[in-house]
């Protein structure tokens, strides 16, 4: 299951895009490799897969949340990872600033004649 997560998540375009993403997945990937997967198998066992599961649930809102940008911000992979980073940020002058204002603007681009 855990490596089945992974892989959806991995395998998404955005942590090519996104540095954040991608070191939140090599993150996750160290954690899955040092967990103790054989102690799982003992009637006794105190290791807990809850570690893991909050892993994987906090990477999955970073992707997820990389990707709703992605789609408002098309190709604003900067502004993306400092949103991210800091929720508020400084846009710059040029194709970001253009792109936030046609996401704010009244119809945006599409609703211009």
């Amino acid at each position: 299951m855990c490596l089945v997560a992974y892989d959806t998540l991995v395998s998404h375009p955005i942590a090519q895009y996104i540095p954040l993403v991608a070191q939140a997945l090599r993150d996750l990937a160290k954690g899955l490799v040092r967990f103790p997967w054989d102690e799982l198998e003992l009637a006794n066992s105190d290791v807990n897969l809850n570690i893991i599961v909050d892993q994987i649930r906090e990477v999955e809102l970073l992707t997820g949340r990389a990707i709703a940008l992605a789609r408002k911000f098309p190709g604003q992979f900067s502004l993306i990872e400092r949103i991210l980073k800091d929720q508020e940020t400084m846009v710059e002058d040029g194709p970001e600033r253009e792109c936030v204002y046609d996401l704010f603007s009244i119809g945006g681009k599409e609703g211009k004649s």
